[in-house]
C-alpha cells in the first residue's frame, strides 16, 4: 500500500506539549496552502517545495488560532442551541 509513496521530513514548526496536534495540523495546512496554491504531485514527487521552515508560524500565532477556534466553536455550539425561527437582532 505504501508503495510509491514519498516521505518528506522538512524541518518545520513543531508543537511542545500534547494537546496542540489539532491546531498545529490546521496552521500547518493554511500556511502550505498560503504559500503554494498550485501544489501538484510531482512538486511533491521531485521533492521541490522550498519554503518550509521552523520559522513558517511562531507560538503565538499558535496561541491565536486555538483561541479563534475555541471562539468559532463557542459560536456554533450557541447557534446550535437557539430554538428554531429565532435569528440574531
Amino acid at each position: 500500500i505504501t508503495e510509491g509513496l514519498v516521505n518528506l521530513k522538512p524541518g518545520v514548526p513543531r508543537q511542545t506539549n500534547c494537546c496542540d496536534c489539532g491546531v498545529f495540523a490546521i496552521q500547518y495546512s493554511e500556511e502550505v496552502y498560503g504559500r503554494f496554491p498550485d501544489i501538484t504531485a510531482s512538486h511533491i514527487r521531485a521533492n521541490r517545495i522550498n519554503g518550509l521552515s521552523k520559522g513558517m508560524f511562531t507560538a503565538h500565532q499558535i496561541t491565536e488560532k486555538r483561541a479563534a477556534l475555541r471562539t468559532k466553536l463557542d459560536e456554533l455550539v450557541h447557534a446550535q442551541k437557539k430554538p428554531a425561527g429565532k435569528s440574531k437582532a
